[in-house]
């Protein structure tokens, strides 16, 4: 960027410091066999510079927007609002009046425990368990000739996914059902 910079008259720098920064993940994913793992196994990802944080530090003038406007669902930013933007950002109103729906909600998990290095062994396997029931719901569904759904899994690192897929496997070893 800074050869960009310099020839430029004027600079206008984009961006939110509160989101996840650079890395190399997706670099790790394409082609796992060049990255250098941890003593367990699991990838190293590493951040990159940003040069939002370079232009940060350097103290030029700065002005935060605060019209969030992606977001299908108000409630998917609702969290982030209020514990990263002081619950300071505009939302749309959702159109879908049940978080269940189209957004998010939040269920406590028991005994959850972050047991280091981005893993929680017991919220894994509380995820399967809804995974299993989804599943199972889809099947009496498709039993019946009603339509089916699908259903995604999303997980903040990689550690946490492979959790959840080692326990799904378990599960659909233990259940043939599943299959």
């Amino acid at each position: 960027a800074i050869g960009a910079i310099a020839r430029g008259r004027q600079l206008v720098v984009v961006g939110d410091p509160k989101q996840l920064p650079p890395t190399n993940f997706f670099m790790v994913a394409a082609s796992p066999d060049a990255v250098p793992v941890a003593d367990d196994g699991t990838p190293l990802y590493s951040d990159a510079e940003s040069v939002l944080e370079e232009f940060m530090g350097a103290g030029v003038p700065m002005s935060r927007l605060r019209w969030h406007y992606r977001s299908a669902h108000e409630s998917l930013i609702s969290f982030s609002n209020v514990a990263f933007y002081d619950a300071d950002l505009f939302t749309f109103p959702s159109t879908e009046t049940t978080t269940s729906a189209a957004g998010l909600r939040f269920e406590f998990v028991d005994g959850g425990t972050y047991e280091g290095k981005g893993l929680n062994s017991t919220e894994a396997r509380r995820v399967v368990d809804a995974v299993v029931a989804f599943a199972r719901e889809q099947l009496a569904r498709r039993a019946r000739g009603q339509t089916t759904e699908s259903l995604g899994v999303g997980t903040f690192n990689l550690r946490q996914q492979l959790a959840v897929q080692d326990e799904l496997e378990v599960r659909r070893r233990d259940d043939p059902t599943l299959e």
